[in-house]
Parts: C-alpha cells; structure tokens; sequence
C-alpha cells in the first residue's frame, strides 16, 4: 500500500511539473514582453519613425508612436531648456522640437515619464512608480550603465481599449500588396444583423464617411468613451501627418448619415500584432551643439513599441530611451577621394562668376593608366 502511494505521488508531482514546464510556454510574463522584441532592422518593408510628418516611402510600412517624442520633450523643456542642436542638424531632430505632440494630449493614468541623472537612486525610483502605476502591465525594469556624467530622459505608454462585446473571428483575410495576394487572419462581422445576432456588435461601429468601397473612414467604439480608434481605408498624403490631417478634416466636415451597418452588410479588419525595438541611428552619437551643454553627446534613442488589434480590443505598451552622456565623440577620419562624379571651376577672386568650369561625370576627359 505504502509503495502502491509512493508512485502515485510520484506521478502526481511529474504531471505538476510537465504543467508548469508548458504553461511557463504557453504564457509570456509581462516582464519579458520586451525582450522578444524583434529588432526593426530585421523588418525590410516597416519603417518606425519618431515624428508623424515624415515622407511616405513607397510599399513601406510606416509606425509612430508619442513616447518616443515625451521623452524628447523632457530634454528639451527640463534639461536644455530650448530646442536641442545636434551635428549637422537631422531633420529628424528639427521636428522633434517643434514638440507636435505632447504630454497634454495623453490621459495622464495611461503613461509616465521622468528625467535624472543615470545613479541607482533615479532607476530604482522609475521602476516603483511604473510598478505603483501599471502593475502587471508595466515594462521590464530599467536596467542601463550607471554614469554620473550621463541623463536619461524615459517615457511609458500603456493603453488598453477592449471592446463591449469580441467581434468574431472570421476566414482569412486576402491582402493585397504589389499585385501580391498574402493570407492574413481577420475579425469583424461576417453579416450585420441590426436586429439580430451580432446587433450588439454593430454597435460597436460607426461609419464615419463612406465614398466606395475603396474610400471609406470607420470608428471602432471600446468601452473608452474617451478613446478613439479610427480606420480609414483611404489615398495616402505625402506624409502620415498630412493622411491623418486629411482623414480628421473628413471626419470633422462630413454630413454622411448611414452611420450604422445595414442588414447583410460585413466588416473586415486584419489583426495587428508586432513586438518592435528600434535605434533612432540618425540621432544617437551626435553631439550637442547648444551653449553649456559642448562636450554632450546622444548615445542612446531607443524605442519599444508593441501593439495589438484584434477582436477583443487594442492594446499598446511602448517605451522610449534617450540618454545624453558627457563624452566628446572622436573625430572620423576624413577621406577627400574625388572617385564619383564631381564639380571643378576656376574663376578669380573678384569675378561673381568662373572662367572655366567642369562637371566630371564620367573619365572620358581624365587621363587613363595603363
């Protein structure tokens, strides 16, 4: 009897065990959501950018997210005090400090930002207030070198915008890109019903503008009165800001008045997920060029975002990084190879114009080795 208990035990404890081993699998702790990011230099047709009035590259892509430009703001308005110069001035860097967007347009529950000196002190009081603030749901803690002669300026965002009731999960969705038909998985309503079976999910859209198939604006309503999430299925401006400042002038102008659903109608939507890390490379490793500050350098503009759109809802955590040591950068060597096309002219020092100017585009005029 004794033994005949001694293995139940013993199979009681591998089942615990074979339990745990797969549900540590199955379940990723908030804790290590960030560090599965995938770095964004893996992602050939997805470009991240820290400002919304960025260029539009064909085929691509493009995401924004406000954290990164909190926590820029914070450089700018509590350490610089006044728009940050960097080398040979990134455009980047000038739209930045044109603050488009700031902390005033966020719920202040939904993030936190803060900016110190890089000592133990100033991370260990960052991760208890993300902790206090977001519990599960905040990042990983922040871990960087620890450096008196260094600032980090920090920014969270977290939003969770669930539905009243999950829209069902349909067939894949066909989306086409460069005549290229790829297989996506989808949610929405397979066939309205306003009246019916999926009444309570039709009111959870609103039809905001509708011009054709191909032309239309829809709002999805959450259980955030105060939140909007907004799809447009429209022509893209020359820049995300010039989209959405056209889509936001549609919706503010419109007198369109089907705004539900009708009987038999259907609504598509693919599911958004992605878990992305990126290095701002046009900013980092540039000195600062403003008064006091000589000497100053960007060794670190780093952002994590992820989010995801599915039939339950939207949610978004993303972090961003900036870090200004006290460090000058050595000087590049330089190179003056004139192996490219280039410009050559003669003129004398008082004449506004050459004597002899040339344009090399090509070696047919320059004088060839054997």
């Amino acid at each position: 009897m004794l033994c005949a208990n001694k293995w139940f035990f013993r199979i009681l404890l591998t089942l615990i065990l074979i339990y745990a081993f797969v549900s540590k699998g199955n379940f990723i702790r908030a804790e290590d959501e960030f560090r599965q990011a995938v770095d964004s230099a893996l992602l050939k047709n997805t470009t991240i950018d820290p400002v919304l009035d960025k260029a539009f590259r064909p085929g691509k892509n493009i995401i924004y997210c406000a954290t990164f430009q909190l926590a820029w703001n914070l450089l700018q308005d509590s350490l610089i005090k006044e728009p940050l110069l960097l080398d040979n001035n990134p455009r980047e860097a000038s739209l930045l400090n044109q603050q488009l967007f700031t902390k005033k347009f966020l719920d202040p529950a939904s993030y936190y930002a803060a900016l110190g000196r890089l000592t133990p002190d100033f991370l260990t009081r960052i991760n208890r207030a993300l902790k206090k603030k977001f519990g599960k749901n905040a990042p990983p803690p922040v871990r960087e070198p620890i450096s008196q002669e260094a600032f980090l300026a920090y920014a969270y965002l977290f939003k969770n915008l669930k539905f009243w009731k999950a829209f069902q999960e349909l067939a894949p969705l066909s989306f086409n890109y460069q005549q290229v038909s790829t297989k996506v998985a989808a949610f929405g309503i397979s066939r309205a019903t306003p009246r019916g079976p999926t009444a309570a999910l039709t009111k959870q859209i609103k039809v905001l503008d509708y011009q054709g198939n191909d032309n239309f604006i829809i709002k999805l309503i959450s259980q955030e009165p105060n939140e909007e999430i907004i799809l447009a299925r429209v022509k893209p401006e020359t820049t995300l800001l010039k989209t959405f400042q056209k889509v936001n002038q549609r919706i503010e102008t419109t007198n369109y008045y089907e705004t539900s659903l009708n009987e038999g109608e259907i609504l598509k939507i693919p599911k958004i997920g992605f878990y992305i890390k990126h290095s701002y490379s046009q900013l980092e490793n540039r000195q600062l060029r403003n008064k006091g500050w000589q000497g100053w350098t960007i060794t670190k503009a780093m952002q994590w975002t992820r989010f995801q759109l599915n039939q339950k809802g939207a949610t978004l955590k993303s972090e961003a990084r900036i870090i200004a040591t006290k460090c000058f950068m050595p000087l590049k060597k330089r190179e003056f190879i004139f192996n490219k096309p280039f410009l050559i002219y003669l003129k004398e020092k008082s004449a506004p114009y050459p004597y002899l100017a040339l344009w090399i585009a090509n070696p047919e005029v320059l004088i060839k080795v054997k």
